[in-house]
């Protein structure tokens, strides 16, 4: 088998070496039939260097269509952003409002809607108050509706504040000059819509600070005189007695629940825990019961800002053992919170980390890309297409390149040859005639 193999390549090597398509009748010279050989080697070998180089060239070679889509669809739009990256729609309008195809909503802490923040349960520990004839004895629990009311008037303000920013948010401009593609519109516009999340509790915290350090610094008379000492005394024998007010505090006013003493005057925290007593005769006297997480402090947005809502969740006995205590039927029915509800905040938070969030637990946000794009308008889209030719084309052009090529390769080559053979017999006789003359 090697050996019939070998003959084979053998005489299809003897074939090439003895090709000769400008064989001629009248040129049967062993010097002309030498000079056709090499002609014929010569044209295939730039009859198939052409060939190679046209087909490389119509296979690199690429024609680049601009096409125009005129009042394109969304869908038509969205179909060829799947399968185009060079789509262009220029907007009609180039700067739109995100109201028209933004909705956010805010989703409140539940102790916002909650019965905690009514007018009924404010009255219920108003009446509570009066029925037990206590006046004076600020830390019982009965005496706590102005922090319920202050609760109320935050979650007012915080929804007024987010409302607000909402309708100046809405009429931000999206400005393009390009109909944008709804993955870069959504990543955009989430982006915009975190920033304002974000920058969103600024609004209230600044206006709650002020409000702070203007109190404690003015020391202003709460109204529940939790941050004076009220001392009467007559000044002559025999006269009326006048109230003074000593704007430090008590020192019987428990810090932390230690023992530890405190003043108005340089302590923020300043407090104890809400109680249920029994004798309003002195504010030492121990409590009946003590209301976890909630304190009284030396004025009133301090005492709500530092208290939980711990005592007010269905899974706590706080509120069972109050209405006990107090004999108050709607302290004892009230609506607990549910502590089964998705909350971000722990039920031990303190309410003023639920403020500084404008007790917002979540948003509900709606990108309507339809309502974008009705917006933006476009007229028309452009996108570029490039063809590369087919098999029978790049076959067709090949053909009719190399068929020319042919014609004129039959005709030069013979020419280039002999005179490729005359140089060369030239350079050997100039070469002998040097080498003579040199002897």
């Amino acid at each position: 088998a090697l050996h019939l193999l070998r003959q084979y390549l053998e005489k299809i090597w003897h074939q090439i070496i003895n090709l000769n398509i400008f064989q001629s009748s009248n040129q049967s010279d062993p010097s002309d039939i030498t000079n056709q050989k090499w002609s014929s080697r010569l044209f295939i070998l730039l009859l198939s260097l052409s060939s190679f180089i046209l087909i490389l060239y119509s296979l690199l070679n690429a024609t680049t269509r601009i096409v125009e889509i005129q009042n394109p669809s969304p869908s038509t739009v969205e179909a060829l952003q799947k399968h185009t990256t060079s789509l262009q729609c220029p907007c009609k309008v180039l700067s739109v409002s995100y109201e028209h195809f933004l909705q956010i909503e805010p989703h409140y802490h539940q102790a916002c809607s909650s019965e905690l923040v009514t007018f009924e349960w404010i009255q219920a520990l108003n009446s509570a108050l009066d029925n037990a004839n206590i006046t004076y004895l600020y830390t019982d629990f009965r005496s706590s509706g102005f922090t319920f009311q202050l609760l109320l008037s935050l979650c007012d303000l915080a929804d007024a504040i987010i409302f607000e920013a909402l309708s100046k948010f809405g009429k931000t401009q999206l400005v393009a000059l390009q109909l944008l593609e709804p993955d870069l519109f959504m990543k955009e516009m989430h982006s915009a819509i975190q920033q304002f999340e974000q920058n969103l509790p600024n609004e209230l915290l600044t206006l709650l600070n002020l409000i702070r350090q203007m109190t404690f610094i003015n020391q202003f008379v709460s109204a529940s005189f939790a941050n004076v000492l009220i001392h009467y005394a007559s000044v002559k024998p025999n006269t009326e007695s006048t109230a003074t007010f000593l704007v430090d505090g008590f020192p019987s006013l428990a810090y932390n629940s230690t023992s530890q003493k405190c003043s108005c005057v340089n302590d923020f925290e300043c407090g104890m825990n809400w109680g249920l007593y029994a004798t309003n005769n002195s504010l030492t006297d121990d409590p009946i019961y003590v209301i976890p997480g909630y304190y009284v402090r030396c004025f009133p947005i301090e005492s709500l800002l530092g208290s939980t809502l711990e005592c007010f969740y269905d899974n706590h006995s706080c509120l069972t053992i109050v209405g006990n205590i107090i004999n108050e039927t709607l302290i004892s029915n009230l609506t607990r919170l549910n502590s089964s509800q998705s909350s971000r905040f722990p039920i031990n938070s303190p309410i003023g980390d639920l403020v500084i969030e404008l007790f917002i637990e979540s948003w509900s946000e709606t990108l309507l890309y339809s309502s974008y794009f009705a917006q933006c308008q476009p007229t028309s889209c452009f996108y570029t297409v490039i063809k590369r030719k087919s098999f029978i084309e790049i076959v067709t052009l090949v053909s009719g390149l190399v068929g020319g090529a042919s014609i004129i390769l039959r005709l030069v080559c013979p020419y280039v040859i002999l005179v490729s053979i005359y140089i060369f017999r030239r350079f050997l006789c100039f070469g002998g005639l040097t080498r003579q003359s040199g002897k």
